[in-house]
């Protein structure tokens, strides 16, 4: 009897073991197949769509990116990227809101803290740097009229030139530039600051939106 038990409960052992093996290799397959899905989707965006690339402040490191779709609205033929912006001045808690303004697609939302640190809100989650395949040559940097400046009141300045040529530098070699590059459209670049009033600098990023 007591031989029959321990027969039963080793047989049990080991169907659990191959179940949890099973699992795991599933899941690491489930792992396997959505990067590759993620690698085919950056680097071959059919249609119209924004690229949006996070950039540190300090560093000038590329960190993180994103892709928005857009409608594929007819009648836009604009040179520069036609964005709406909506900012609320952080008197304590403040935001600024861009949008894709022929379709009013939300490019990228987030809070401004005064005294704080604000957060990104939209896009809800970026691709990280590593699944983006850098290339071996440097594109050629576009001519400083074909940037940008986006800006979230009216005393905000352009982005100075140095700043521009830093950002170029670490986005420059990203395979992914290559299908916006061509566009020919301008490059947008908004300097997100989430705290402010005694703001730490550690805290800014330059968002760069590209459009195809």
């Amino acid at each position: 009897m007591k031989a029959q038990r321990l027969l039963t409960i080793t047989f049990i052992t080991l169907a659990f073991c191959m179940f949890a093996i099973t699992s795991c290799n599933k899941e690491e397959n489930k792992e396997e197949i959505e990067e590759q899905e993620l690698s085919d989707y950056i680097q071959d965006v059919d249609g119209r769509s924004i690229l949006q690339l996070k950039v540190d402040y300090l560093t000038y490191c590329f960190e993180e990116g994103y892709i928005e779709k857009t409608g594929n609205v007819s009648e836009v033929n604009f040179d520069s990227i036609p964005l709406s912006v909506e900012y609320k001045a952080p008197c304590d808690f403040g935001s600024i809101s861009i949008r894709y303004q022929p379709d009013h697609t939300q490019l990228f939302h987030a809070g401004i803290v005064w005294m704080g640190c604000g957060k990104i809100s939209h896009p809800k989650t970026y691709i990280p740097e590593q699944k983006f395949l850098r290339m071996n040559t440097l594109l050629e940097q576009p001519s400083n009229d074909r940037f940008q400046t986006i800006k979230d009141d009216d005393f905000s300045n352009d982005v100075p030139v140095s700043c521009l040529e830093k950002i170029w530098q670490s986005i420059g070699n990203l395979d992914i530039i290559n299908q916006y590059y061509k566009s020919n459209k301008k490059i947008g670049v908004y300097l997100y600051t989430p705290s402010v009033g005694c703001g730490d600098p550690k805290d800014w990023d330059w968002i760069i939106f590209m459009e195809k």
